[in-house]
């Protein structure tokens, strides 16, 4: 038999052998080249050559995508921590992914997971319920849910999600069992962390001595320990849900609307320095005087404000107690004060007037008046040495201690006289002030006042050259009313003649508007000559 007919048949049977073997689609194509040229004329036999090709052109694609999707889905399995297995029940073969094997510590492929060989890992405590569960499966038919604990060769336990089917054949009868096993180990460890934490969190709660409210940003209280009942009166149950305004005024909701914005991370509740003292509200209706502390929580649903409360009520009793002592106690050394500097000093003026002895009697006046200077110093040592207009102003006018006294007219006899406006709310100063101006001949006074407010109109109305103003009066004191006359009269000289020390009060005064200040209690007639410095030299 002539062989030459046979070679187109056994080169496409090569060719056929080449695709099978999975040859590239260039390589096969260079050999149907050479094939077809062999039988040009045999159509029928070219047309055998390009079926070969474009069926292998074909198989390579389905087993590119193939590859690719196998690809896709182990990466995915990766990601995800997710292994699948197939276990062929009949011949006891077990197929699984990559990732199920790295899920169980060891390489790809590295072992042949029969059924046995994957209860070797299932910890052993695990077994018989993973056992029980696939045999209901595998009678039942039915898929199936649990959670198993492995062991890896290295000891490490890992705790999976394993779901599964079952598949049958044709007569009803189990074949395969097929599914997923996901590694859950970290999410359960953080849930475990999560449920210490909030257990931590619970005995930090009780073991508060202070009521803990927790807030969440819309002023909802979303968590309260015991101490709360104690406190406020209402069991847990009734507070959860309700607003911050059932325990607590609307001005503390706003200082907690405030604070919101100073929210900060951190596991447990961070003080943020605030603490506010305002009055909470008892289920009964009762008032009660709290501290509060003001916290942050940060939570998976977002931060919320903890408030640690306090009941002060025997705390502000204790402090007002102490503070009526203390003020019991300063008034008790203020009057024997009183008693050592003032009441003894008059006495021996007194005294020494009823003897004629009026040098020495007004000798005792001065050292008094001195004397109760300083004690002014002492009371108001401690306090604010700047005073703001008003602070100075009496609930009443001092009382009067001379007897009336006439009062001559004044003697003019300069060419020029200047107009005087005398205001203070003592009667006896004012007097001696009109006899000394009187009595100097330049002088008239032309207006008394007994306030800071008359003052002001007795000089829009009067126009007089001079003022002489005290400090402390009723209605207006005169740091309130220097500026206001001193706008009315520009060019007049207001002296301040004040029973307060010039060290604490002169500053005030002359930045207030006025030219000089003068301390009671001194030489009348210094008054005068201090008026006599400040005017121009009369023509």
């Amino acid at each position: 038999m002539d062989p030459e007919p046979a070679r187109p048949l056994t080169a496409l049977l090569e060719l056929a052998e080449r695709a099978l073997a999975g040859a590239s689609v260039s390589e096969l194509e260079a050999q149907a080249a050479q094939v077809r040229a062999a039988s040009p004329t045999d159509t029928e036999f070219c047309c055998r050559v390009d079926d070969v090709v474009t069926a292998a052109r074909a198989r390579l694609e389905e087993t590119d995508e193939l590859r690719l999707n196998e690809h896709r889905l182990a990466e995915a399995q990766r990601v995800g921590a997710m292994g699948s297995y197939d276990w062929h029940i009949v011949n006891d073969t077990n197929s699984w992914s990559d990732e199920l094997y790295r899920i169980y510590g060891t390489e790809p492929q590295s072992f042949n997971a029969s059924y046995e060989k994957f209860l070797e890992f299932i910890h052993p405590d695990d077994r018989e319920k993973v056992k029980a569960v696939h045999m209901q499966a595998y009678a039942t038919h039915e898929p199936y849910h649990m959670e198993e604990r492995i062991v890896r060769a290295d000891g490490e336990v890992r705790i999976l999600d394993s779901t599964g089917e079952v598949a049958l054949d044709a007569d009803g009868n189990p074949v395969r069992m097929y599914g997923i096993c996901r590694d859950i180990t970290e999410q359960r460890r953080a849930e475990d962390e999560a449920r210490r934490h909030g257990m931590r969190f619970e005995a930090l709660l009780e073991s508060s001595p202070d009521a803990l409210l927790v807030v969440d940003r819309g002023g909802v209280i979303v968590q309260v320990n015991r101490r709360t009942e104690d406190l406020f009166g209402y069991a847990p149950d009734e507070l959860i849900g309700r607003t911050i305004e059932a325990l607590i005024p609307q001005r503390l909701v706003t200082a907690h609307r405030v604070h919101r914005a100073a929210y900060m991370g951190g596991p447990v509740a961070r003080p943020m320095g605030t603490e506010l003292e305002v009055i909470a509200r008892h289920k009964d209706g009762r008032e009660i005087p709290v501290d509060i502390s003001l916290g942050v929580l940060k939570t998976d649903d977002g931060a919320l404000v903890a408030a640690f409360v306090r009941d002060i009520t025997e705390k502000k009793r204790a402090a007002e107690f102490a503070l009526r002592l203390h003020d019991a106690e300063v008034r008790r050394r203020h009057a024997l004060e009183i008693n050592d500097n003032v009441v003894q000093g008059l006495t021996a003026a007194v005294y020494a007037f009823d003897m004629g002895l009026d040098e020495a009697a007004k000798s005792a006046l001065s050292r008094t008046v001195s004397s109760a200077r300083l004690m002014m110093n002492d009371l108001l040592s401690g306090t604010d040495d700047d005073y703001d207009a008003g602070e100075l102003e009496r609930a009443r006018p001092a009382v009067a201690t001379l007897p009336v006294l006439p009062v001559a007219p004044p003697e003019v006899r300069g060419v020029h006289v200047w107009r005087v406006l005398l205001v203070d709310d003592a009667r006896d100063i004012r007097v001696l002030l009109r006899r000394v101006f009187n009595a100097d001949g330049s002088y008239e006074v032309v207006g008394e006042a007994v306030d800071g407010e008359a003052a002001i109109a007795l000089a829009d109305e009067l126009t007089p050259d001079v003022v002489v103003l005290d400090l402390a009066m009723p209605v207006m004191d005169g740091l309130e009313a220097l500026p206001l006359i001193r706008g009315k009269l520009p060019n007049a000289k207001i002296v301040v003649l004040s029973g307060f020390d010039g060290a604490r009060m002169r500053e005030p005064a002359l930045l207030a508007g006025a030219d000089a200040y003068v301390e009671k209690g001194g030489n009348l007639f210094g008054v005068l000559e201090t008026i006599h410095g400040l005017l121009p030299t009369a023509v």
